[in-house]
């Protein structure tokens, strides 16, 4: 039980930096006055930063031990899964937000 706890804690770190990530393109879309693009990307950077905390600070009390090897496997596979399923998100909002309120 105690490794699924590190398991989820080190998903959380991940996805707090795939979260974090999302600051780029909402800058970017600042910058060039695109204020319809930037609710897409806020949404899932505010989910992930929520649940990447809430899952990050409840297996705080359990201690990190593991090798190497089982470390870059497992950050592999979480880039790879996170990656997959938070950056689709951008996408889904800004579909949603134009049918909302651009479409009446």
């Amino acid at each position: 039980m105690q490794t699924v706890f590190v398991f989820v804690r080190i998903f959380a770190i991940i996805l707090s930096i795939i979260g974090t990530s999302f600051l780029l393109p909402i800058g970017t879309a600042l910058a060039f006055g695109e204020y319809e693009a930037i609710l897409p990307f806020l949404i899932p950077m505010v989910v992930a930063w929520i649940f990447g905390s809430a899952f990050y600070f409840g297996g705080k009390k359990v201690p990190v031990k593991f090798g190497t090897r089982a470390i870059f496997v497992f950050v592999s596979f979480a880039w790879v899964v996170f990656m997959a399923q938070f950056r689709f998100l951008p996408a889904v909002g800004l579909a949603i937000f134009r049918a909302r309120f651009l479409n009446p």
